[in-house]
């Protein structure tokens, strides 16, 4: 059986997967995917889930374009 990660921020809790990470720019909310710690409560979130949120932002002229 694989061992669940322990947390890298405080090496105590256990992470556990969510779908309710929040992350606020410019008066909007946007939703993200991760994990969190079952301890100090951290969330960790893939690249790919930031990336997501980073495009949405840019359409909204919330996040200078490249």
């Amino acid at each position: 059986m694989k061992k669940k990660p322990s947390c890298p921020a405080c090496n105590k809790g256990k992470l556990k997967p969510v779908q309710d990470i929040v992350t606020e720019l410019g008066g909007y909310a946007f939703v993200e995917k991760g994990e969190r710690c079952s301890h100090c409560k951290e969330e960790f979130m893939p690249e790919k889930e930031g990336q997501k949120t980073i495009s949405a932002a840019r359409k909204l002229g919330l996040w200078e374009k490249r």
